[in-house]
């Protein structure tokens, strides 16, 4: 309504100033104002976006901006490093995963498992010196899950560390379903992408395939 559209291809760039400017601009126009706005993931928020925030807040209100960040986690920012304005918590149960997956993400550095988790399957681990042992291993694991595990394909992700790896996987992968980026997935493929790009989803399975150093 306010003549404000989304180039083709955008560049980072205009995704950091173009939109958040526009809604700062527009603010008057986007309706009743808010006595509370709430954001999650708030650590690849970046600090001057605040502004266009609070302008949308009701200034008869009580006018409470709630932001839940891990600058841990962050990936597109690294600008909260003053947190002053902020209340830390440690979280020091897993609630999160199964037993069996909490116990990896604590070798990994991360809290205990809350022990009335579900218990769920071990992760399975297996070697690869090169792309093509990777490919291998990718292939045999899917054709696993969806024939003996009778998991559907879209409930599948692969996902890489890095996105050369991702990209050697697409097209090479030759098992009973393809590999897909996620702009290209759809209900019959495997969705394959890198880690940062699909953080904080959930799928029923997940294979994380990596020529890192081994945990």
């Amino acid at each position: 309504p306010f003549g404000f559209e989304v180039p083709t291809d955008p560049d980072p760039q205009w995704w950091e100033t173009v939109p958040t400017e526009a809604l700062l601009a527009h603010a008057d126009g986007v309706g009743t104002p808010f006595d509370t706005i709430i954001v999650d993931e708030a650590q690849d928020l970046r600090p001057a976006w605040l502004d266009s925030l609070r302008v949308l807040l009701d200034p008869e209100g009580p006018q409470r901006l709630l932001m839940v960040m891990d600058p841990a986690q962050a990936i597109y920012t690294s600008e909260w490093s003053d947190l002053v304005e902020f209340f830390r918590a440690t979280l020091e149960v897993n609630l999160r995963n199964s037993r069996s997956i909490g116990a990896l993400c604590a070798r990994l550095g991360g809290p205990t498992t809350l022990q009335d988790n579900p218990a769920g399957p071990a992760p399975d681990f297996h070697r690869a010196t090169g792309n093509k042992e990777l490919r291998k291993h990718v292939e045999r694991t899917i054709d696993h899950l969806l024939e003996d595990e009778k998991v559907h394909p879209s409930e599948i992700a692969v996902l890489t560390t890095h996105t050369s790896t991702r990209d050697a996987l697409i097209g090479t992968v030759t098992g009973a379903t393809s590999l897909t980026r996620w702009e290209e997935r759809d209900s019959g493929s495997v969705l394959c992408e890198t880690i940062h790009r699909t953080k904080g989803l959930e799928w029923t399975a997940v294979i994380i395939a990596s020529l890192d150093d081994p945990i």
